[in-house]
């Protein structure tokens, strides 16, 4: 999930927690708290490319960071404005609901949130809710606006409530619809006679009508497009682990890290020099591998594969050397994976 979603989110719940008491600002404060929890995502490129550690966004999206932080950023708010009306165990609760709200959009994106870390690492992905998703801006947005505009304090609320009202049912929705569309692959997977472990379905940016199916089989996957709205046709595109690329590195507890976030649905890809648009400095190591987040899986305009999520590693003398995140990786336009 992109940062505008919470902050939007942010805004609404920080409105209808405070708005009675602070009006507007509630809005603005609201939107600043709801990225706080997105220091994870700052930590984890930081940490991949100054040191190669990869950190899995964990513990500011945690329920143990909001008990923490709920009371701390209550009191911080509290010395910056001491002549508010506001109570500090009224921030408090401002606070505490606002990253509620983020973490409860968490719980519906495809990577999911470490809801009990660090006690537990365990992630709880729903992943009916693209990372950017156009119906769900417009809700909170045109809920904003409105906010903003009207005077009266008790239309304020109304407003505030129906926004909030929409998104969960917005939510729900999502979240029926990836039944259905699962089932609907289920029943590809058994027209074709495809054999498969597990299933993944996951929501293509933009809107909530287009889903990327993944089987999975051993270590081959079976990849394929469902739309709410067009045709749907069983064209699917084959892609293969390459577990064997990872071999000859021997830093298999970074790995084992890798492959969890993106939940074991991936593809790896050997470069014998680093990516033209990588920001790595790969020259002098012995090679560059690619681990694709087959969650994130794309096809262009002209059908050419590429990725919204991969990890550019390289490697030398049998270690890790650096670890990059890529985004909107177009490789695959010029070479497949090697199989």
């Amino acid at each position: 999930m992109d940062l505008l979603s919470y902050m939007l989110l942010g805004a609404i719940v920080g409105g209808f927690v405070a708005a009675r008491k602070i009006g507007n600002r509630a809005l603005i404060l609201g939107a600043i708290i709801a990225a706080l929890p997105s220091l994870d995502d700052l930590i984890n490129r930081i940490a991949l490319t100054r040191s190669g550690v990869f950190y899995n966004s964990t513990f500011f999206h945690s329920l143990f960071f909001i008990l923490i932080a709920s009371p701390l950023v209550a009191w911080l708010l509290a010395k910056i404005s001491p002549h508010s009306p506001y109570s500090l165990a009224q921030r408090c609760m401002l606070v505490f609901w606002v990253l509620i709200a983020h973490l409860a959009l968490d719980v519906f994106s495809i990577s999911g949130v470490s809801l009990f870390a660090p006690f537990s690492a365990q992630r709880i992905a729903v992943a009916s809710i693209a990372p950017i998703d156009v119906l769900l801006y417009l809700l909170l947005f045109i809920g904003i606006v409105i906010t903003l505009v009207v005077k009266q304090l008790k239309i304020k609320t109304m407003v505030l409530w129906c926004a909030l009202f929409f998104t969960s049912l917005y939510v729900a929705f999502s979240l029926i619809n990836k039944l259905y569309i699962k089932t609907e692959f289920q029943h590809m997977l058994q027209a074709q006679e495809i054999p498969h472990s597990r299933i993944g379905v996951f929501p293509v940016s933009g809107s909530n009508f287009k889903w990327n199916c993944l089987a999975q089989d051993h270590e081959v996957y079976w990849q394929l497009y469902l739309s709410n709205i067009s045709g749907n046709s069983a064209d699917f595109t084959f892609f293969m682990q390459n577990n064997h690329l990872f071999d000859d590195i021997a830093d298999t507890t970074l790995l084992l890290s890798l492959k969890n976030a993106t939940n074991n649905f991936y593809t790896i890809q050997q470069w014998g020099t680093a990516p033209n648009d990588s920001e790595n400095d790969c020259e002098e190591t012995d090679a560059t591998i690619l681990v694709h987040d087959l969650r994130y899986v794309r096809k262009n305009s002209e059908l050419q594969t590429f990725f919204a999520r991969s990890f550019e590693i390289c490697i030398q003398n049998a270690h890790i050397h650096s670890i990059q995140l890529i985004k909107n990786n177009t490789i695959l336009q010029k070479k497949q994976p090697t199989p």
